[in-house]
């Protein structure tokens, strides 16, 4: 996934962005029991 990738270059406060665009789309989105990637 590129929002991984993206994550682990980025450590420091875009951690925290990305999680939280994640936490959005999984409220949009109904929950995956498929999402190991």
């Amino acid at each position: 996934m590129v929002v991984e990738s993206l994550a682990v270059i980025n450590q420091r406060g875009e951690t925290v962005l990305v999680a939280n665009h994640l936490l959005m789309c999984d409220r949009k989105e109904p929950a995956q029991p498929n999402q190991s990637h």
